[in-house]
């Protein structure tokens, strides 16, 4: 039977470098009729940086299923992208803080190459930077927004699909544990993954707009629990995420 990848479990258990190669080592864990199952290690400059199982499955015809319902909103050909919601920012920026100003400045000169993913936000207001445009208030942690990776990949090339969403899904969702509280009584310090895992239920084409659906139920002592789901237009929940982050951060009064 073939399997296919289905699932992966990650820990980040060190910062990784990027001008350091990886080297990837793989267990066969197990090799069954309907499942198999791999451990990887990478290893960088002698430590092992991230571990992960990776579950396969040979898809079988059942008839048992059931999914939640896709939110309600609008569709991604009514939206501004972020690119387009930051350059609508720059004639403002006369009344703007330096941290922003930099913040801007640092984000248009970076290339496509740098930022390979678009993005829609279906509530500007909630995200990234662009909270800092609005009045300092909280939110509820959930927010949605439309995602694609930039360019094109073959309808067919469902692994890299699968790993084009593996490297978008990690892009905004920590961020969700932050929208109760006001930007203005927090500086952060840090913000980094602690473990990853993904569950892929259906295929779909990650250069095409998929709706990401993002919520935090939780975050206490530094770590946040962050869930996510990838919708197709359609309205096919084809990806499940969930993500623990640390997120350490003092009062501005304090820097």
């Amino acid at each position: 039977m073939t399997c296919t990848f289905t699932a992966f479990h990650s820990y980040f258990i060190r910062p990784g470098q990027d001008d350091s190669p990886i080297l990837y080592h793989v267990d066969r864990i197990r090799d069954g009729r309907s499942f198999a199952t791999r451990m990887v290690k990478s290893i960088q400059r002698g430590e092992n940086i991230l571990s992960m199982l990776v579950s396969f499955h040979g898809i079988e015809d059942q008839k048992l299923e059931h999914q939640y319902v896709m939110p309600q909103v609008p569709l991604p050909d009514k939206l501004m992208s972020y690119d387009e919601l930051i350059m609508k920012k720059v004639g403002e920026m006369d009344g703007m803080d330096d941290r922003t100003k930099r913040y801007i400045e640092r984000y248009l000169n970076k290339t496509t190459e740098d930022v390979p993913i678009e993005i829609k936000p279906v509530e500007p207001h909630k995200f990234s930077i662009l909270r800092r445009f609005s009045k300092p208030t909280s939110h509820e942690a959930n927010n949605n927004l439309w995602v694609r990776v930039r360019g094109h990949i073959d309808a067919d090339n469902h692994k890299l699909h699968r790993c084009a969403a593996a490297y978008l899904s990690d892009w905004t969702l920590l961020g969700t544990a932050l929208l109760p509280l006001p930007v203005d009584s927090f500086n952060i310090n840090m913000i980094a993954s602690l473990d990853h895992s993904m569950w892929f239920h259906n295929h779909f084409r990650a250069d095409e707009w998929m709706l990401y659906e993002c919520e935090s139920p939780r975050m206490i002592g530094g770590r946040a629990l962050t869930l996510g789901r990838l919708w197709r237009q359609d309205g096919t929940l084809a990806v499940s995420v969930a993500q623990e982050g640390i997120i350490r951060a003092s009062s501005p009064s304090k820097l």
